[in-house]
Order: structure tokens, then C-alpha cells, then sequence
């Protein structure tokens, strides 16, 4: 099964744009939006739920869930 929170730009590209980095290895950027800009973790940046599943998840999907990418 695939997980919820899909990126559709991967996080090692976002790390690039980092503002910070804290000393848990959480990783920040400046995100721009309508209400203006804001500073928060590239786990929360280009993020969709279920981005990239249209019907039944493959074995290939759960493969890359165990290996976190």
C-alpha cells in the first residue's frame, strides 16, 4: 500500500532551496504563497495526497514505501 503524502517534487531537489537546517536533521525552506512568505519543513512543500495513485496500487509502489523514497 502506498503512502498518503506523495511529492510530486522530490524532497532532495527542495533541500537545495534550504533556508536552515536544524540540529534533528529537519531540513527548512521559504515557501511563497497568496498570503505572503513562509518558512516550514520540505517534508510540507509540493506535497499531494495520493499524487500518483489512479487505481490499485502496484508491488513496485510497495517496494519504494519500504525503501522510504
Amino acid at each position: 500500500m502506498s503512502v498518503k503524502r506523495q511529492h510530486f517534487l522530490p524532497r532532495f531537489l527542495l533541500r537545495g532551496f534550504a533556508s536552515r537546517e536544524s540540529s534533528g536533521g529537519d531540513v527548512f525552506a521559504h515557501l511563497f504563497t497568496k498570503a505572503g512568505p513562509l518558512e516550514t519543513n520540505v517534508k510540507n512543500i509540493a506535497v499531494e495526497g495520493f499524487f500518483y495513485s489512479e487505481g490499485p496500487d502496484s508491488p513496485v509502489d510497495d517496494e519504494m514505501t519500504k525503501l522510504g523514497i
